[in-house]
């Protein structure tokens, strides 16, 4: 049977505001679910054509750290959700966003080698528990706190040191980058090393990336263009919008306004009324009507909004 406009709209505006459900990967908190009607939305003026480029931030190459879907054993050949935050320059655009908007990256963590995620020049979180943090640190002093956590150094790969606390918890350390899988928790009880191994293969240029196993996850990351915070996943053929395999959503932040663009991947031709209609009520847009566009199989709708009525990231 068919599904309805509101059921496709209800299904594609979940999967945009929980990073598409089912993985425990922080999502954008100020993203909402859709709040469709079962009558067309009236065609309204954007407030403004969004720009079509921004400068790079900090996640700029973020997929490089993505492997292939089918290189993680506990996540499903179709992919998996991501979230990136280019952490360090949030904190300096904070006098900008709402209040509040950065507080939780200047507090305290527990992360090796980091005091807190304000340290970190990008912040990735990916397949249900994979952690990947890029900074500025001590490797030795990274090191010992994964040991002071209770892990162990057990080998070397690709010149990241390895640690693991038991089969299900692996961590990695290099140079300028921290991996963590299964670091907090984890509901697979099965080997995360394979995992960890195929994040740095992926990094490294030694293995299958996400977006070149699914081509439409690059079709999703070209859409969404630069951003300080962008979630993306893609699934089976409409888990969410009918006829979708990926979604994502991503935040620009200028001093004065910032770019917010929701993108939806399709399978044949893209569905840009649908995601029009969705956008249209989406809370991420802070009441400003998004102009959508459709590039082959990918729509876009994309908005400036006000920085300082931004008071909500992930962290």
């Amino acid at each position: 049977m068919r599904r309805t406009r509101r059921r496709v709209l209800e299904l594609g505006g979940a999967a945009l505001a929980t990073d598409g459900g089912g993985e425990a990967t922080p999502t954008v908190t100020a993203t909402p679910t859709a709040k469709p009607t079962d009558t067309p939305t009236p065609t309204a003026t954007p407030t403004a054509a969004p720009p079509g480029d921004r400068p790079a931030t900090d996640l700029s190459g973020f997929s490089e750290w993505l492997p292939a879907p089918s290189a993680v054993e506990f996540v499903p050949d179709t992919g998996y959700a991501f979230l990136g935050i280019a952490t360090a320059q949030l904190v300096e655009l904070r006098d900008a966003l709402g209040d509040g908007a950065t507080g939780s990256l200047t507090e305290e963590t527990a992360l090796p080698g980091l005091d807190t995620l304000a340290d970190a020049s990008a912040a990735l979180r990916f397949a249900r528990t994979a952690q990947v943090y890029e900074a500025d640190f001590d490797r030795a002093t990274a090191e010992n706190d994964f040991e002071d956590l209770g892990f162990s150094r057990v080998d070397t790969y690709r010149g990241f040191t390895l640690l693991s606390a038991g089969d299900t918890r692996f961590g990695a350390v290099s140079d300028d980058a921290i991996v963590a899988v299964g670091r907090f928790s984890t509901e697979e009880e099965v080997d995360k090393r394979p995992a960890t191994e195929a994040i740095i293969d992926a990094k490294t240029g030694n293995g299958e990336r996400y977006a070149e196993a699914v081509p439409d996850f690059g079709r999703l990351d070209d859409a969404l263009g630069s951003a300080h915070v962008l979630v993306a996943r893609t699934h089976e053929t409409g888990a969410s919008f009918e006829g979708a395999t990926g979604e994502g959503l991503s935040t620009h932040v200028g001093a004065e306004e910032s770019r917010v663009r929701a993108s939806a991947a399709f399978a044949e031709g893209a569905d840009g009324a649908a995601l029009a209609d969705w956008a249209s009520d989406a809370e991420s847009f802070h009441g400003r009507e998004p102009s959508t566009t459709v590039d082959g199989r990918v729509a876009t709708a994309a908005a400036l909004v006000p920085t300082g009525e931004i008071a909500e990231f992930p962290s």
